[in-house]
């Protein structure tokens, strides 16, 4: 004998039924029809039912069925290869590019890297022992993503700004980035992990007139960003100073093209903010101030729990003369609980 349930069910991403609560007001469903419902939509909070016989063999295969869906859905990996993935080798962020610098590593030496929603479905313990390819720029694709008449759209109006690229371009140049490795957090109050730009020359690829500041290992951090305008401005220069900063973040992914796999870094966009000097004359601190241009706030900060295996940093110092000219810049992410 089958009973009648009053409730509301809702079917997660991650394959949790979640319950929203009960009222007098909502309807009642049978078991049969609440499995034929949750086949065929994503949430249920019930109908008017009569009683009615349910077959267990029925049962099981509608169950059997929905269990598939929900797996095809997901992605599911399959339990072996999970415990597989749990007894693969542990690998530090800033690890990465001198483990393939060694050796030809395969994809179980990486795997850990890897945040397990995002793993490919079909993923096989077989797939564990190929070598696998480290991508650093753009991630491979089965087929172009763009269309040429938009990227030539794209040439010819260029964002000057916070372009995608400056997550992806390289800076091996040193005159154009650097790359460093976030420290501890302190006992007490902040610390800066940045780079400043050597020189004025900055002018990265497809990341016009930006020194990027690269952090890795940035995974479970609490931190926020910060630029820096290391030299002095007086009277004359501070009103026509101006600072950007864009943040970008990535994670690591693999994924498989062509039979072959690839280890890449996936970048998002955080945001972009530019400053504006301002000098104050007179009063107890005389100097020149930033103030945030409209429509451009600080950066938000990011939780411990936002998932970014690296963080990059583009920023620009410029004065707006009668020929605008850059100066050095520096820029990264500031980490610490703050005053004790």
């Amino acid at each position: 004998m089958f009973g009648w349930f009053c409730f509301g069910l809702i079917v997660t991403p991650s394959r949790r039924l979640l319950y929203v609560g009960m009222n007098d007001e909502m309807l009642c469903v049978t078991t049969k029809a609440l499995a034929l419902l949750l086949m065929g939509a994503g949430s249920v909070t019930g109908c008017v039912a009569e009683d009615e016989v349910f077959d267990e063999r029925e049962l099981e295969l509608v169950e059997g069925e929905f269990d598939e869906s929900l797996d095809e859905v997901s992605g599911a990996v399959e339990p072996q290869v999970l415990d597989a993935i749990a007894a693969a080798p542990t690998l530090a962020d800033d690890e990465v590019e001198a483990l393939f610098a060694e050796s030809t590593p395969t994809l179980r030496d990486v795997i850990r890297l890897v945040d397990v929603e995002s793993l490919p479905p079909g993923l096989t313990l077989a797939d564990l022992d190929s070598p696998v390819t480290l991508e650093l720029t753009e991630p491979p694709v089965d087929a172009p993503l763009f269309d040429p008449v938009d990227d030539l759209a794209a040439d010819l109006d260029p964002q000057l700004i916070g372009e995608q690229a400056c997550g992806t371009t390289s800076i091996s140049n040193a005159n154009n980035g650097a790359s460093i490795s976030m420290g501890p957090d302190p006992g007490c109050g902040f610390a800066f992990d940045g780079a400043v730009s050597p020189n004025t020359f900055y002018n990265p690829t497809g990341c016009p007139n930006q020194f990027i500041t690269q952090v890795n290992g940035t995974w479970g951090r609490a931190l926020s960003f910060y630029s820096s305008w290391p030299g002095t401005l007086n009277s004359t220069y501070c009103p026509l100073a101006r600072q950007a900063l864009s943040a970008y973040g990535a994670f690591w992914t693999v994924q498989n093209v062509n039979g072959m796999w690839f280890l890449a870094l996936q970048w998002s966009k955080i945001g972009t903010t530019i400053q504006h000097g301002t000098w104050v004359d007179g009063g107890w601190f005389p100097g020149c101030y930033w103030q945030y241009d409209n429509n451009y706030g600080p950066l938000p900060s990011l939780p411990s729990n936002h998932g970014y295996n690296r963080i990059r940093t583009a920023a620009q110092g410029l004065v707006l003369a009668i020929f605008p000219f850059k100066q050095q810049i520096e820029s990264g992410v500031r980490h610490g609980s703050g005053p004790c």
